[in-house]
Order: structure tokens, then C-alpha cells, then sequence
């Protein structure tokens, strides 16, 4: 009787462990194997890569406020996506991590351009009555 109870004892922790924390999300987790499986894990994530490319494509057909918007958004669901694959290093968080940048990057360059042709106008009325 001792023997099953710290069997099923350890096999409940066991599993405590595998949903709960070490290196592989439990979302992701093959339930044969137990390890990380790719193609459950890319399925999952696919629609966010699929909008941030979009994003990326329309960019400059979205108005300001629009466009910054839905990167934020993009950006949190990245957030959310690359935590949800646990602490093992993988090449769907290294995908997840480009994407991010180029989000970010788009927001930045967006304020930058914005405020050059602010800066590039100013210079033009300087001019003008200068």
C-alpha cells in the first residue's frame, strides 16, 4: 500500500512539475512523448506571424493611429506567445523574437518619420518667411 501511495504521490507531483514549470510549456507538450511538440506549438502561433506580416505589408496604407494600434496589439500577443512556449530555447521563439523587432522597429521608424517631415515642414516655412 505504501509502495502505490508514493507512486501515485510522486507521479501527481510529476505531473505537478511537467504542467506547471520546467522547460517546456504543458500547452505544447506531445502526449506521447512528453516533449516539446513544434507543430502544435507553430499552429498555435500562426495567425499571429500571418497578421504581423500583414501589418508589415500595409503599413503604409494604415492611417497613424491605426497602425499603432494594432502593433501594440501584435506586440502583446507576441509577448503572450513567446511566454507560452516555456524556457526552452527554440526556433519558434527566435521567429517570434524577429517579428517583435520588426514590429517595434515599425512603431519607431513610424515616430521618426513623422516627426522628420515635422521638422522637414518647419525648415520649408522658415524659408518662406525667412
Amino acid at each position: 500500500m505504501m509502495c502505490i501511495n508514493n507512486y501515485v504521490m510522486r507521479t501527481f507531483k510529476q505531473y505537478v512539475v511537467d504542467e506547471m514549470g520546467g522547460d517546456v510549456a504543458a500547452g505544447f507538450k506531445s502526449s506521447g512523448s512528453g516533449e516539446f511538440n513544434t507543430n502544435q506549438a507553430e499552429k498555435h502561433l500562426r495567425p499571429i506571424i500571418f497578421d504581423a506580416d500583414m501589418l508589415l505589408r500595409r503599413k503604409d496604407r494604415l492611417s497613424p493611429e491605426t497602425l499603432v494600434d494594432q502593433a501594440r496589439d501584435l506586440l502583446d500577443r507576441f509577448v503572450a506567445g513567446y511566454e507560452s512556449l516555456g524556457s526552452e530555447a527554440t526556433p519558434l521563439k527566435a521567429k517570434i523574437a524577429d517579428k517583435y523587432t520588426q514590429i517595434k522597429k515599425l512603431l519607431h521608424d513610424r515616430q521618426h518619420t513623422l516627426e522628420d517631415c515635422v521638422q522637414a515642414l518647419e525648415k520649408v516655412v522658415n524659408m518662406l518667411h525667412g
